[in-house]
């Protein structure tokens, strides 16, 4: 959030607040109550601790010590190829970054695992370190109580060294299809036939 709003920040396993984040990065233990279920149940995300166990027990992490701290920054204030790129805005902004990446790919279709936990952290961060691929979420607990994440916007990441490719289709697509999208059109012109009839 800090990041996203021009600031630099840096977190390490006492700087990080979230105890499935902080054992997501590999910095501490995840601790009993949400390992068991039971945390989940008690914030009404989990019907049941089964569920709640079943969703961390698939949650990918970093091993502990791959990762000391971590380093976050406004894009434009990158003094180094950053390993991992998140960007958190609306939905309709994000599918324009997703298809600047197929298009970087080769239009291979985009898969994307979340568990609606762990949307900054593990959705839009670990997923695209350790598979080397975009990944989405729309959001989760944490991020949606607290910080400043809006109700019409999600989360994606993506591996740092695409970002020239991503920059360059995506001024690809400014060039015919976002404006095009945007403009409506077709919808402009249904509207416009439904309020005649």
């Amino acid at each position: 959030m800090k990041a996203r709003r021009g600031q630099s920040v840096t977190l390490d396993a006492e700087g990080l607040s979230c105890p499935a984040a902080a054992a997501a990065f590999g910095f501490k233990p995840l601790p009993e109550g949400l390992a068991s279920g039971k945390g989940l149940v008690g914030f009404g995300i989990a019907i049941e601790p089964a569920v709640g166990a079943a969703m961390f027990a698939r949650m990918p992490h970093l091993e502990p010590g791959r990762v000391g701290s971590l380093h976050l920054f406004p894009l434009d204030a990158s003094l180094q190829e950053p390993d991992v790129v998140v960007v958190e805005d609306e939905v309709e902004k994000l599918m324009w970054i997703a298809l600047a990446y197929l298009n970087a790919t080769g239009g291979q279709r985009l898969i994307g695992s979340t568990a609606i936990l762990q949307a900054t952290c593990v959705d839009s961060t670990i997923v695209p370190v350790l598979e080397n691929r975009l990944n989405y979420g729309y959001g989760c607990y944490g991020c949606r109580e607290a910080t400043d994440l809006g109700p019409g916007e999600a989360v994606l990441g993506f591996p740092g060294p695409r970002l020239p490719a991503l920059l360059s289709n995506l001024e690809f697509l400014g060039g015919k299809a976002i404006a095009n999208s945007r403009a409506k059109k077709p919808w402009k012109a249904l509207a416009g036939a439904e309020a005649g009839a």
